[in-house]
């Protein structure tokens, strides 16, 4: 009996006793390993259906034009049915965010990663009270205060505060410039 022969044996009594011990032992490894692979065949596949419609995309620019119509006819033929889907959409927790996300970097130019942007919104959405003032907040008077030279978040303030925070900011760049102005004169009336 070879080495091939011997491993053979001693694996299928090893089953044997575990499959006697727990009868639904290979059940469960079983789905766990077909669980397994098959998320291992989607990442394949989707990477191939990527790879394949980006050089679909790039070689064959009738084919573009064509699913662009496609597209367009399926969205006038089902637009009361879409609008429905998009209106219930935008009222989950997921939806709320990637609205509220897409309106911060559109319009206050941040510059945070997808990771800092989620815990970012979980605490503008969980805020309650003014993180300044503690003034009680509706949902309306909720501001995402940042930075704006860098772009990086500082805190869920209300209106009044955020207000507030951005005059000073202005206004502590007027004293510096006209510091800046002042010392220049003076460098200049001495010499």
């Amino acid at each position: 009996m070879n080495a091939k022969e011997q491993s053979r044996l001693y694996d299928k009594s090893y089953r044997a006793r575990k499959v006697a011990e727990n009868p639904d032992y290979y059940k469960k490894e079983w789905k766990k390993r077909k669980a397994r692979k098959t998320e291992e065949a989607k990442l394949k596949l989707k990477e191939y259906r990527k790879q394949y419609y980006t050089n679909k995309r790039k070689n064959n620019p009738e084919w573009v034009e064509e699913q662009k119509k496609k597209c367009n006819e399926y969205k006038r033929k089902n637009y009361a049915s879409l609008k429905l889907k998009q209106r219930a959409y935008k009222k989950t927790y997921i939806g709320k965010r990637a609205h509220k996300i897409s309106d911060w970097k559109r319009r206050n130019k941040l510059k945070e990663t997808n990771e800092r942007l989620y815990y970012i919104f979980d605490r503008w959405n969980d805020a309650t009270n003014c993180e300044l003032c503690l003034k009680q907040l509706k949902p309306s008077q909720k501001c995402m205060e940042h930075h704006h030279a860098s772009g990086h978040f500082r805190n869920v303030v209300c209106v009044g505060c955020n207000n507030f925070i951005a005059k000073v900011e202005r206004n502590n760049r007027k004293c510096l410039l006209e510091l800046h102005r002042y010392f220049i004169r003076y460098m200049y009336n001495e010499s």
